[in-house]
């Protein structure tokens, strides 16, 4: 009865991070179709789409590195190990306005 208890906790860990990744990924692709689309000078575009590669890269090698130390769970129910990082959305960071560009002009949200 515990094995398969923890068995359950770990599926429902594995589908939850699965679910982070392809979120991410998912809004990796909106944000490219909305800069695709928008107003952004080939100036300002090419540093911005460098930042919001190294974000996405970061963000899924900070999620790598915590799946390689992910939390077990304990017979108490209890889950040991470290919380989840990065908790902040792809586009919390990296918002687009309509024009195709950032809030401040910049091309970038530094406020990460």
């Amino acid at each position: 009865m515990l094995v398969r208890k923890l068995e359950r906790e770990k599926r429902k860990l594995e589908a939850a991070n699965l679910a982070r990744r392809r979120n991410l990924v998912l809004t990796l692709k909106e944000t490219l179709i909305r800069a695709r689309d928008g107003n952004m000078e080939d100036g300002a575009l090419r540093p911005w789409l460098s930042r919001l590669q190294d974000e996405f890269v970061n963000r899924m090698a900070t999620w790598d590195a915590e799946d390689m130390c992910a939390p077990v769970a304990t017979t108490d129910g209890q889950h040991s190990g470290q919380a989840g990082v990065g908790g902040k959305q792809m586009e919390d960071i990296m918002e687009i306005g309509s024009d195709g560009s950032d809030d401040d002009g910049a091309g970038v949200d530094d406020s990460y």
